[in-house]
């Protein structure tokens, strides 16, 4: 079964987004799309993954510095899923 996220971009700059799929230990986990969110957009992703990591630039002004925000983890399932993130909050 595949689950549907959608990654939505609320913030007046693009953002890069990077998405990880495995288990409990984000860092480690394989990069499954890195890819840019414009402003105002949004990005869909399905997965049958146990767990989906995302996070994103942390200054979309100076995306070139290699910050970004912490991993946040989500554990897709029948009950919390479809969903929504706003990247804004991250």
């Amino acid at each position: 079964m595949s689950y549907q996220m959608t990654f939505e971009n609320t913030l007046d700059e693009d953002v890069t987004l990077q998405i990880n799929e495995g288990n409990h230990n984000c860092q480690n986990n394989p990069t499954v799309w890195t890819g840019q969110v414009v402003s105002g957009g949004s990005k869909v992703y399905l997965t049958d993954a146990v767990e989906v990591c995302y996070r994103r630039t942390a200054d979309p002004s100076n995306p070139g510095n290699g910050l970004w925000t912490v991993w946040v983890g989500f554990s897709p399932n029948d009950i919390n899923t479809p969903v929504e993130i706003d990247l804004g909050l991250l």
